[in-house]
């Protein structure tokens, strides 16, 4: 997994970890103490991408960036490949 940098996004009802990938490696469901839908954190390291997580790929990706947008609970992840172009999130 791509370490353990990962940023929380919700909305008091739902919520999710992201790592710098875009992926959703944690999201309980249908509240914050229900049973994990996406549970990756869980996995043994070096099994990265196996189930219980949720990941969108892009096509010749290179690399990501993640901020919070300043003082807001704004998370963006931004995708980049390798033509130049970048996905938000």
């Amino acid at each position: 997994m791509n370490g353990l940098n990962l940023g929380l996004v919700g909305n008091s009802a739902v919520s999710a970890l992201v790592n710098t990938a875009g992926d959703i490696v944690w999201s309980c469901f249908p509240r914050f103490d229900g049973d994990p839908v996406f549970c990756a954190l869980l996995e043994p390291e070096g099994h990265e991408g196996g189930q219980g997580m949720f990941r969108l790929e892009l096509a010749d990706f290179l690399r990501s960036e993640q901020e919070y947008l300043p003082h807001t609970a704004v998370l963006v992840t931004r995708l980049f490949d390798k033509q130049g172009g970048c996905r938000d999130q």
